[in-house]
């Protein structure tokens, strides 16, 4: 079981230090494995399959130094951080770059003020893309059981 990207990170040990499964409330695991399911697999072999597929798949020379990636079809980029604000463009499962930390106002909606790959800014509502430094995790069939055999979380 792979906790994070060092040798010394594997094993159970480390993996119950980090992730705490027992831990039903207040656990970072359940809320991960339940995002992880979510966003889907890329079959890697017959029996292992990798989620998310957009992190495993992410390229890697990218040149953005923040990146995130637009996880819906049609998302509205806004010129300010507010549902009712003016949208100046669409977005659809792409590559953008963070401009900012995120951003939470009044209601419950936080906002990334992002930049896409042909130079327009606006803000994006955050439940509509993640970061490819997300947790990350590998599922295998064996004896006719799905079994998670590693899980990368995002660095601390």
């Amino acid at each position: 079981m792979v906790v994070g990207a060092d040798k010394q990170d594997k094993g159970w040990a480390r993996f119950t230090r980090r992730w705490k499964p027992e831990n039903r409330e207040d656990s970072p695991l359940w809320p991960a494995l339940s995002t992880l399911l979510s966003l889907g697999f890329v079959q890697e072999h017959p029996r292992l399959f990798l989620s998310p597929y957009l992190v495993w798949r992410f390229p890697r020379d990218l040149p953005v130094r923040d990146p995130l990636v637009v996880i819906r079809d049609n998302v509205p980029l806004r010129n300010e951080p507010s549902p009712r604000a003016e949208v100046v463009g669409y977005l659809s499962f792409e590559i953008v770059e963070r401009l900012r930390p995120s951003q939470q106002l009044d209601d419950l909606i936080r906002w990334f003020y992002v930049r896409t790959s042909t130079g327009k800014s606006g803000y994006l509502d955050a439940k509509d893309a993640i970061s490819p430094a997300m947790p990350r995790a590998q599922f295998g069939m064996r004896d006719g059981r799905w079994l998670l055999i590693a899980l990368e979380g995002p660095e601390e």
